[in-house]
């Protein structure tokens, strides 16, 4: 039951997280003319088919947390959870970035029209796969040492 409370609530923020960012998108991106007709909750479907296909995240986060949570173990760093999750969101974000620089080129984020979807790309898939991820490595890790 403890484990679906936290599902649950990780589900919430994750889905809040959407709405929200997705209010934020559609309020930069109306006067666009491929987005002029687009509402709210196409946002979204767009925002979580954006970050649902951005896997190469799910394995990044997977990484940094996993090795960030056994150096915490090992107590080779001392951060509380937030700060570690800060830390771990931080990495990943300029590991993405300089990745999407190398692919894409080094000027691509800064002459594009739409800037708001690669901002997105950059910040908002991270903190979504940030957050699945941590939690994830976390109960799976705690788990271990448990037994």
């Amino acid at each position: 039951m403890k484990i679906m409370k936290k599902f649950l609530k990780i589900l919430g923020i994750i889905i809040g997280l959407y709405f929200i960012w997705s209010i934020f998108f559609h309020s930069i991106i109306e006067n666009e003319p491929s987005w002029h007709d687009s509402g709210v909750l196409e946002v979204m479907v767009y925002l979580f088919t954006n970050s649902l296909f951005s896997f190469e995240y799910f394995f990044l986060s997977v990484v940094v947390f996993t090795i960030l949570i056994k150096l915490k173990k090992n107590n080779k760093i001392r951060f509380i959870n937030k700060n570690l999750f800060a830390a771990g969101y931080f990495i990943i974000v300029i590991i993405g970035y300089i990745s999407w620089r190398i692919i894409l080129g080094p000027d691509i984020y800064l002459n594009s029209d739409l800037f708001i979807v690669n901002i997105s790309r950059i910040l908002f898939n991270p903190l979504i796969y940030s957050l699945i991820c941590y939690n994830l490595t976390n109960s799976l890790l705690n788990k271990k040492n448990k037994r």
